[in-house]
């Protein structure tokens, strides 16, 4: 009975002492800090570097070679009926070709010629930037 009347005394003086006259203290409370969404930067993909081939042109049909020195191609064939169809194709998409055909055989399809490597490689950058499905375009340097 002793420790029934105790236990009812101690709670009762945790309640008076907890409640009462005081004032309430308002305790701080931490708010998480408020996160940090980081939306990634859109950058253009890394274009691939551009691929160079030196080669030695020959003549198709009696056609004298083009003497430039680089020329942008945009698609090679073993086959020449390949290469024409592949020419009307690309003539949908505004471009204008010339093929080639080195000494192996094989006709490439030239959508530029120049003497100048830096026109051509900023062709190669245009074509792989505005036509994603020629993104293989390359640069043929030519042997004499």
């Amino acid at each position: 009975m002793k420790t029934k009347f105790f236990f009812l005394v101690v709670i009762s003086f945790s309640i008076i002492s907890c409640g009462g006259t005081h004032k309430s203290r308002t305790k701080a409370v931490l708010q998480p800090a408020p996160a940090i969404i980081e939306t990634p930067v859109k950058t253009e993909p890394e274009m691939a570097p551009i691929v160079e081939k030196k080669e030695k042109l020959i003549e198709i049909e009696d056609k004298p070679v083009d003497n430039h020195a680089y020329f942008v191609i945009i698609g090679s064939f073993k086959n020449p009926a390949n290469a024409e169809n592949f020419q009307k194709q690309i003539m949908k998409d505004g471009f204008n070709s010339v093929l080639l055909k080195n000494e192996a055989g094989l006709y490439r399809v030239s959508v530029k010629s120049t003497d100048d490597i830096t026109a051509a490689r900023n062709e190669i950058k245009r074509i792989r930037t505005g036509y994603k499905q020629y993104a293989d375009t390359w640069l043929l340097i030519s042997i004499r």
